[in-house]
Formats: structure tokens, C-alpha cells, sequence
């Protein structure tokens, strides 16, 4: 019975993932556009999940499909782990060390704290 229900789920994340699969950002609004007539098929732990978490932040998990520079980014990120290397201080460094520091760093962003900051010091 267990064993049915997690292969129903996997069957249906495997549809949901292949909207990271996408090439342009217009196939993937209409990819989510299709997931949620959908919905009602999927299993209801996972339909939730859709429904509350997901769907009313989509657009920040497909945004990288809009920028210009897609594609053309290096393959590797050893460029950007020397920029970040030789550019930031030690004690923003360390951040990113743990695992708090990651999950703050993130939470601001959200809230919107680090764009606001910039704004201030520019201005």
C-alpha cells in the first residue's frame, strides 16, 4: 500500500520536474499553466503543497529563464568562487560557512532586507 503511494508520488514529481526542464520561460508559464488543471489529479499531500507553497512564488524559480545571459554562462563557477574569493571580506566569507549563516543570508533576501540595503547605501 506504502509502496504504491510513493511510487504515485515519484510518478507525479517526475511530471511536476519537468517543468525545470524547459527552454524558455514562456513554455514554462504554460507548463504551469497545464499543472494547474492538473491538479486535481495529484495526490492530495502533494497538491497541497502545489497550492500553498509553490504556485503563489513560481515565478522566482523560472526567473533564470528570462535573463539574457542564459546560456552563456561558463560551465565551471571557479570564476565566480575567485570573484567571491578575492572580493568580499573574510567575515562575509564566513557567512556562508555554516549552515545558519546560509539560512539567514536567504531569509533576508526574502524579506528583502538586502535590496533595501543596497538601495540605502547607494542613495
Amino acid at each position: 500500500m506504502i509502496n504504491n503511494y510513493k511510487i504515485e508520488i515519484n510518478e507525479y514529481l517526475s511530471i511536476f520536474y519537468k517543468l525545470f526542464k524547459k527552454e524558455t520561460y514562456e513554455e514554462a508559464i504554460e507548463y504551469i499553466n497545464f499543472l494547474k488543471e492538473k491538479l486535481i489529479n495529484f495526490p492530495p499531500i502533494l497538491a497541497k503543497y502545489l497550492k500553498k507553497k509553490f504556485f503563489p512564488e513560481y515565478k522566482k524559480y523560472i526567473h533564470f529563464l528570462k535573463k539574457r545571459h542564459k546560456g552563456k554562462l561558463d560551465c565551471t563557477n571557479n570564476q565566480i568562487e575567485n570573484y567571491i574569493g578575492n572580493t568580499m571580506p573574510k567575515a562575509h566569507k564566513k557567512k556562508f560557512r555554516t549552515l545558519e549563516g546560509i539560512f539567514n543570508q536567504i531569509m533576508h533576501q526574502k524579506d528583502g532586507w538586502i535590496e533595501k540595503r543596497k538601495q540605502e547605501l547607494t542613495n
